[in-house]
């Protein structure tokens, strides 16, 4: 097949075809024009329910059209095979392609396609899940990720359902068996990055003391900076010496203490966990319901499933994330976004970047709240923001599994003691 013919037949332009190019061979062995399996009724009628997605028939008409035109159309199911290839069984170096919506094909119902593709992977996650002796229900955890992001194609998409394209690569994690969804929450295992802290506990105690790394920027109100863009008002150092760690402390609510440095006896503290040693981080899918009884279930259950099902023991809860970013304890105090603030043990926000939350909020990366529908209160506190002219921030947390047991009770900030 003509990679530039196939790209034209599907609405698609030649930029998009150069990028094809390189992987052609490999794309086209792994790709038909047969109609996919996984666009028959019967596959959706199975597998839709379990989304938790708009109700049946208000999707299933679009499902039905959109089928129709592939079964009509072997470039669109030449397409379909090809991304369901690209997305869950290639190689990374596939998943990079900047891979295009076929609007030109299905129009308003491209998102219905997408939508479809996306659920072409629960059937490769109950594979894995039956391989390593998971329970069921933990698939339908990922098909109800999938639910969560038809609500965010809607709020760019004026309430029409559909998939954004761009969130499908986030699947292939459930196929390999790397991330899980248990309950309200999505764990994936990592490793230490330079977002964090450093994190030391005194040995047989469940103090924390939480300090800057070494060279972390500080702007006047204790957000950290970009050296490089900005003149920094404050910077940390974080010194080992003579069997001690000297360094500017964090408190609960992921404020430094420029005021004071402390200083850690290592015969008395030891780090909460080693950068070797995973941490389990925390991703919070879309929809409702984020309770502090949800969220407290989900942890106690990760810390059991890890254990009984991967054999791994849980150290550390970790998370960095737009719903984390420490102004919604100011602009909705009362919300569950702040009240899980409360409930872990908050640090420094990274240097502002990336506009982190508008997709998931507004369904696209770039845009401007002020001129976008106003119906929640989450909406009224982004335009708050933004006519301060505030920077957008993702905020991050710690969590140590052994302190679970007292989510819910805002228990470092009722029991911290400055080291």
């Amino acid at each position: 097949m003509d990679i530039q013919k196939f790209c034209s037949e599907l609405g698609f332009d030649a930029d998009f075809a150069s990028k094809l190019e390189p992987f052609q061979d490999l794309l086209l062995a792994n790709s038909r024009e047969d109609f996919p399996p996984f666009m028959e009724k019967s596959f959706y009628t199975e597998y839709y329910p379990l989304c938790g997605g708009p109700a049946a028939d208000t999707v299933y008409p679009a499902m039905e059209e959109v089928a129709r035109i592939v079964r009509a159309n072997p470039a669109a199911a030449r397409y379909a095979s090809m991304l369901h290839y690209a997305f869950f069984l290639a190689p990374s170096f596939i998943r990079t392609i900047p891979w295009r919506s076929p609007v030109a094909v299905f129009g308003r119902n491209a998102g219905i396609f997408q939508l479809l593709v996306a659920m072409s992977c629960l059937p490769l996650v109950r594979r894995k899940h039956a391989e390593l002796n998971i329970p069921e229900k933990y698939m339908i955890g990922t098909a109800q990720w999938i639910g969560g992001t038809i609500g965010i194609y809607a709020a760019a998409h004026d309430g029409y359902p559909g998939h954004t394209i761009t969130q499908t690569h986030w699947l292939r994690l459930s196929v390999d068996g790397h991330l899980f969804r248990i309950g309200r929450l999505e764990f994936l295992p990592r490793f230490w990055s330079d977002s964090f802290p450093a994190v030391y506990r005194r040995k047989n105690s469940r103090s924390l003391a939480v300090l800057c790394l070494n060279g972390w920027a500080f702007d006047a109100q204790g957000f950290r900076v970009d050296p490089e863009k900005n003149v920094p008002a404050h910077v940390t150092s974080l010194k080992l010496v003579n069997g001690t760690v000297k360094g500017t402390p964090v408190t609960p609510d992921g404020k430094p203490l420029f005021e004071r440095e402390i200083i850690l006896d290592l015969n008395d503290w030891e780090p909460l966990w080693a950068p070797w040693e995973p941490q389990y981080t925390i991703h919070i899918p879309g929809g409702g319901g984020m309770t502090l009884e949800a969220v407290r279930k989900s942890l106690a259950e990760a810390v059991t499933f890890f254990h009984d099902h991967l054999g791994q023991d849980i150290k550390v809860f970790t998370c960095c994330s737009w719903i984390l970013n420490p102004v919604w304890e100011q602009e909705l105090p009362n919300s569950n976004l702040a009240a899980l603030q409360r409930n872990v043990f908050m640090t420094p926000c990274p240097p502002p970047g990336g506009n982190p939350g508008l997709f998931f909020v507004y369904g696209e990366h770039d845009c401007d709240p002020r001129q976008r529908p106003c119906t929640t209160a989450l909406h009224q506190a982004f335009r708050r923001i933004y006519e301060r002219g505030e920077p957008l921030r993702a905020g991050c947390m710690i969590l140590p599994a052994d302190d679970v047991e007292f989510f819910g009770t805002e228990y470092y900030r009722r029991n911290y003691i400055r080291p």
